[in-house]
């Protein structure tokens, strides 16, 4: 899916190459770009470097079930879907004050001055809305390849299982996990939830199955289902 997004790309640029002819120079619209693109991706390339950026990436067209170290490519583009709009917003001010402050064609407040502006706001809204949408796609393409991988960390957490004790999704995606080793704060941080809430989670876990501790709802997840 994550593979379409390309190909979308290409017609937003059809969709946004007819607006260049009747504008100011191609400066502005290639500032616009800079502001609205280059600068978050390179807000990700400094807080997580070249590496972890390419593996997100990565991630986002893998076909098969990721590891732990999935989290970091959600948070990546988790950032990336916060940055995106936020630029284009920034964007939009600076060709506010681009054009109040150096009006095209010495036109100030003209109608075609207030026209021009506003198609220039409408391209960097268009963008920077289709990159939110680029983003949070991938986003979810690598946390549907993570999910898949939680429920299979131990080869525990069957569906007989989950349906013979009414675990929720999340409920079962605790148990995989803290059945592991992991912390409540570790759990936490792949399930995008605080230590809390997976406090919460393994309490309800004990209550439905009947046990008291991490080591017997291990042991109760490693028996298989006809045993009861």
């Amino acid at each position: 899916m994550a593979k379409v997004l390309w190909f979308l790309e290409l017609i937003a640029l059809l969709f946004v190459l007819p607006w260049l002819p009747g504008m100011p120079p191609l400066n502005y619209s290639v500032s616009i770009l800079l502001i609205t693109t280059i600068i978050p991706l390179l807000s990700a390339f400094t807080i997580w470097g070249p590496s972890m950026l390419m593996r997100a990436f990565q991630d986002a067209f893998s076909y098969r079930q990721l590891s732990m170290q999935s989290n970091d490519s959600l948070r990546v583009f988790g950032f990336l879907s916060k940055t995106f709009p936020l630029c284009g917003l920034l964007a939009g001010l600076v060709t506010i004050l681009v054009f109040l402050i150096k009006p095209y064609q010495s036109n100030k407040g003209s109608p075609e001055f207030w026209l021009v502006t506003l198609r220039f706001l409408l391209f960097a809204g268009t963008w920077s809305l289709f990159l939110l949408t680029v983003s949070r796609v991938l986003y979810k393409v690598v946390e549907r390849l993570s999910k898949k991988n939680v429920f299979h960390m131990n080869g525990t957490v069957e569906a007989a299982i989950i349906a013979r004790y009414q675990l929720t999704e999340r409920e079962a995606e605790v148990a995989a996990l803290i059945t592991r080793g992991l912390t409540y704060r570790a759990t936490g941080t792949i399930l995008f939830i605080s230590p809390a809430t997976v406090k919460t989670h393994v309490l309800q876990i004990y209550q439905k199955t009947g046990v008291s501790n991490k080591t017997e709802l291990a042991r109760l997840l490693e028996r298989s289902p006809s045993e009861g």
